[in-house]
């Protein structure tokens, strides 16, 4: 993969490979990113969003790590389409093909998310950017089809992974909280409140919106350790 860059909605967007990848230099980055307490982080948000909620927004981001490694294990990304930046899901549907081309499947299993904690948040003129940090295991190992054997990994080995994953919506989106207390938000194609295990796609129009337009999407995902 190349190294990390600062991306534009608009034109970029990177990811690493889920649970097999590798990046240059990922202690530096770590070092390098401006950390902010939890408390400047949802003070921010909520200067402008009054209804963000840090726990369900860390509930929506395991749920979105998780659903990645799984439909990287299962060669599907297709159900993560609204909830990531078009290059990243363009990104690992080629990796994927590349995987199915070669008759290899890499299996993810006993994946869990230990920690999670949000470590910064930014804007700019158009978009609102948040970074977690999320402390994750699993098993890794990958394996051919015509043979039915490991050729890579191992099923005993328990991998223990830290990663930075940075989201992004439109600047001035809204969290509603709709009648059951779930968190939601505004369609903005016909203005429904749309819970977020909709996973960006409106049930009332239709309508499937990515690049943060509806809510927040991935823009960036990178592994910082594994050991």
């Amino acid at each position: 993969m190349t190294k990390r860059r600062n991306a534009k909605l608009s034109s970029e967007g990177k990811a690493d490979r889920p649970g097999n990848n590798t990046v240059a230099d990922n202690r530096q980055m770590a070092r390098d990113v401006n950390r902010m307490s939890e408390d400047e982080i949802l003070s921010a948000i909520r200067a402008t969003d009054q209804n963000f909620s840090a726990p369900d927004f860390k509930s929506f981001a395991k749920r979105c790590f998780v659903d990645m490694q799984e439909g990287w294990s299962n060669r599907d990304i297709t159900p993560l389409q609204t909830v990531l930046h078009p290059n990243i899901y363009e990104q690992t549907e080629k990796q994927i093909e590349i995987k199915i081309r070669d008759g290899i499947v890499n299996k993810l299993e006993r994946i869990s998310v230990n920690n999670i904690s949000m470590v910064n948040f930014e804007k700019d003129n158009q978009f609102e950017k948040l970074t977690v940090e999320l402390k994750a295991q699993m098993v890794d190992y990958q394996v051919d089809i015509k043979s039915d054997t490991i050729v890579a990994g191992s099923k005993d080995r328990l991998w223990k992974l830290e990663y930075r994953i940075t989201f992004v919506r439109s600047l001035g989106s809204k969290t509603s909280t709709d009648k059951d207390g779930t968190t939601a938000m505004i369609c903005p194609n016909c203005c429904a409140h749309i819970p977020t295990a909709a996973f960006g796609k409106c049930e009332y129009c239709g309508s499937i919106v990515t690049n943060g337009k509806y809510s927040w999407v991935i823009m960036d995902i990178t592994r910082l350790s594994r050991n």
